[in-house]
């Protein structure tokens, strides 16, 4: 007999199995009795084999309830979020290490930034005299954030040589500094991606036990704002709130249509802009958000179809945007084109 139950103590909210007796299975490849379990761990009881899946609502609440809890924000359990670009994972970990009680910095490495080569540096620090340039020593991001948070955003983009490396830190606590011998730092460590960790695998850019060990966090993904409309909603009002700024509600349900793929940073700038040239402190639709819906297209078609617009049609998109901007009026259009009102008609 198996029990499948929604634990809810130390350290954080899971679903929990135990097998009673010798009971034992499988999880993932490994053999066990009992273990936490998330999405899309496979599961083998017997000669029966299956995927766990939460629904959508379920997996929500599950995750809400781990990133609310007091003691995981204080514990030293790794934490992976997920999410796409602008979904505010950076403010998310600043806030976990702020509410963490940890005495050490919070020390926060864009992985994606860096080329290989310097990546192990930026992590590992290095000697004087290391390679070429190495003019001084450098205590690199693990060493800086002893004690403290380790953010290492855009995980999904280092190379297996690198995941290595980390993967012994991540399993023993120690390092070894580029040119230098080994040293131990005692870290919490906060992970990013905005890709589907189980792809790179599948693909052969992540090292299976390095997957394992990243997804053996609390694991936490943040919806895109085209996903929550109540999270959109709710972040438009709190810009706007937070300006002293009253907002026309034509102009709020105009913005609830639109995808949002820069999400929380890309609403942020475009409410901030309209706020800095508005003249009133009530904010109403114009042009500036007309040619959201037109740049929502373009992105769209570059996301969906991985591809560039043809220059015919990227003119199309180009004169209806216009189009649209002076609702309408070919007259109009055709003069800010400097094109005829022909050409406007063919294209729009």
């Amino acid at each position: 007999e198996f029990d499948l139950v929604l634990y809810q103590g130390e350290p954080f909210h899971a679903y929990f199995i135990k097998g009673e007796g010798n009971n034992f299975f499988s999880q993932n490849g490994v053999v066990t009795n009992f273990g936490f379990i998330r999405n899309n761990d496979l599961i083998c009881l017997g000669l029966s084999q299956f995927t766990f899946h939460q629904s959508a609502k379920e997996k929500r609440i599950v995750e809400q309830k781990a990133i609310r809890d007091e003691r995981v924000m204080r514990s030293d359990y790794s934490i992976l979020l997920q999410g796409e670009t602008g979904t505010g994972k950076t403010s998310l970990a600043n806030e976990i290490h702020q509410n963490s009680g940890k005495v050490g910095r919070f020390v926060h490495l864009n992985l994606s930034s860096f080329s290989r080569e310097l990546v192990e540096s930026e992590l590992f620090g290095h000697t004087k005299g290391a390679f070429t340039g190495a003019i001084k020593e450098k205590m690199g991001a693990i060493r800086e954030a002893h004690r403290g948070t380790l953010f290492l955003d855009e995980i999904d983009s280092i190379d297996l040589e690198i995941q290595t490396k980390l993967l012994t830190f991540l399993d023993h606590g120690e390092y070894r500094q580029v040119g230098g011998g080994v040293q131990r730092s005692s870290v919490r460590m906060i992970f990013s991606s905005g890709r589907d960790l189980k792809k790179l695998v599948e693909k052969g850019k992540m090292r299976l036990d390095f997957y394992y060990r990243i997804k053996n966090s609390v694991v936490i993904n943040l919806p895109s704002l085209r996903d929550d409309k109540k999270l959109l909603k709710s972040h438009i009002l709190r810009i706007v709130e937070n300006h002293s700024f009253s907002i026309c509600p034509k102009l709020i349900e105009y913005y609830l249509t639109l995808p949002w793929y820069g999400n929380i940073r890309e609403l942020k700038a475009h409410i901030e802009g309209k706020i800095m040239f508005n003249k009133t402190k009530y904010l109403k639709i114009d042009e500036r958000d007309l040619l959201l819906r037109s740049e929502s297209i373009f992105c769209e078609k570059l996301i969906h179809d991985q591809d560039v617009l043809n220059l015919k049609d990227l003119k199309k998109w180009y004169v209806k945007s216009i189009k649209e901007l002076v609702e309408g009026d070919i007259k109009k259009a055709s003069s800010l084109l400097g094109v005829s009102e022909n050409t406007v008609r063919r294209f729009g």
